[in-house]
């Protein structure tokens, strides 16, 4: 009878399990591109992979540029913006499959099967272009976008394109395309306000809006964000105490972006700072910085531009929960997200073996090298999720209750399952 009656909870929790995995959408790699040393020429921009599910970083291609300014991920494949080209990787096998020349290339942005790209110094015109994702191939160019251009949000069928103009520009502007025929369709002027305009995020509430992150101008110890209607096209600016730097990402309500060298953020609807350091400054400022949405990690890469720098990986509450290789100048980072949708139905099934059992503090366990984890799940003898995380040998469980507990561990290929006792 007992027999029987772990058969039905072990099926009635792997069924739990799988409802809540199968909707979720699992963090695969971490895509960390490093200009290198710019004094010196023989040192040249990296492009890496860190896996979270097993914490290393694969080092797999030499673009052979001395700067790196953007990163794009795109179902499979990564786009990298790197001073003079721009080059594309498949990045389950990490093949280089493509390069165009584009001297002066800027920021990169997706949209169906094109890619649009802003242009800054040494460029001097043509400052939105757009190419295959395919083979890269130039397909067009926007002529009337005014000056040196820099972030893309593309939303429905029009690219918003950021336009901060050269360092001496006194004011922003955002250029909107249509993205069929690459037509300007206007510049719509932020003021002065407007100085540094570059990051643009897509904010929905009662109707869409446009948000732009306007950087500080160096030694300015004051903000500017940009909000408009994607309807009416007519831009408020917001000022805020605090020197802005790059945006991370707009996940719900709330902005991450840098703020005084460390991660800060700004609760859009209230257009006030929520929390002004998130994460403190390290010393000299965050050079890049991404916000894994599905784990609630922030990855952040610090460093002086010219020895290795260092790539640090935060919670919510700062607290550091681990590392990665960020190389010299990890100024591009991207999140190579994958969708769990029918994952269970190709999956095989498989026993884990817990040790020790019963257990005090920790559990280890043992999955084959050849599989990547991507979500690890312990439930309790309710079914409820008291943990999840990508763990693939040690689990640390002194803070659970004593009792039984079950855990699940998903790879590309199998589901482990197995169960245990906290004493």
């Amino acid at each position: 009878m007992k027999k029987i009656y772990f058969s039905v909870l072990t099926a009635f929790l792997l069924f739990a399990v799988q409802s809540i995995v199968a909707q979720n959408t699992v963090t695969n790699q971490i895509m960390v591109c490093s200009g290198g040393n710019f004094s010196n020429p023989d040192d040249y921009v990296t492009v890496a992979s860190f896996k979270p599910s097993n914490g290393l970083t694969n080092s797999f291609a030499t673009v052979f540029t001395q700067s790196v300014q953007d990163v794009v991920v795109n179902g499979h494949f990564a786009f990298v913006a790197a001073q003079d080209s721009i080059v594309k990787f498949n990045i389950d096998t990490y093949e280089r499959l493509a390069a165009v020349e584009a001297i002066g290339v800027h920021n990169l942005a997706v949209a169906d099967d094109k890619l649009i790209a802003s242009f800054w110094y040494p460029a001097t015109e043509n400052f939105v272009r757009s190419f295959s994702t395919d083979d890269l191939s130039q397909l067009g160019f926007v002529s009337e976008v005014s000056d040196e251009a820099a972030g893309i949000l593309i939303y429905k069928n029009f690219a918003y394109v950021a336009v901060p103009g050269g360092w001496s520009s006194t004011g922003g502007k955002i250029a909107v395309i249509k993205l069929f025929g690459d037509i300007f369709i206007e510049e719509i002027d932020l003021g002065e306000d407007g100085v540094g305009v570059s990051d643009l995020f897509l904010y929905q509430a009662n109707e869409d809006f446009l948000v732009s992150v306007n950087k500080s101008p160096w030694g300015v110890t004051v903000g500017h964000l940009s909000i408009m209607s994607l309807g009416d096209k007519q831009p408020s600016s917001f000022a805020f105490e605090a020197s802005m730097g790059s945006g991370v990402e707009l996940f719900g309500e709330t902005l991450y972006l840098l703020l005084d060298g460390g991660i800060g953020s700004i609760n859009i609807p209230q257009m006030a700072i929520a929390d002004s350091l998130i994460i403190p400054n390290p010393g000299d400022g965050f050079v890049a910085a991404v916000l894994d949405t599905v784990n609630n990690l922030f990855y952040a890469t610090t460093g002086d531009y010219v020895t290795t720098g260092e790539g640090t990986i935060y919670n919510m509450e700062a607290e550091v929960t681990g590392s990665f290789d960020a190389g010299i100048a990890a100024e591009a980072l991207a999140i190579d997200y994958r969708d769990n949708t029918g994952f269970f139905e190709k999956s095989i099934v498989e026993n884990l073996d817990v040790f020790p059992n019963p257990a005090n503090y920790r559990i280890s366990f043992n999955i084959p090298i050849e599989q990547t984890v991507s979500k690890t799940f312990i439930l309790d003898i309710s079914g409820r999720v008291v943990y999840s995380g990508n763990d693939h040998k040690q689990i640390d469980i002194g803070e659970l209750n004593s009792g039984l507990y079950f855990i699940t561990i998903n790879t590309e290929v199998s589901i482990f399952t197995g169960k245990f006792i906290k004493n």
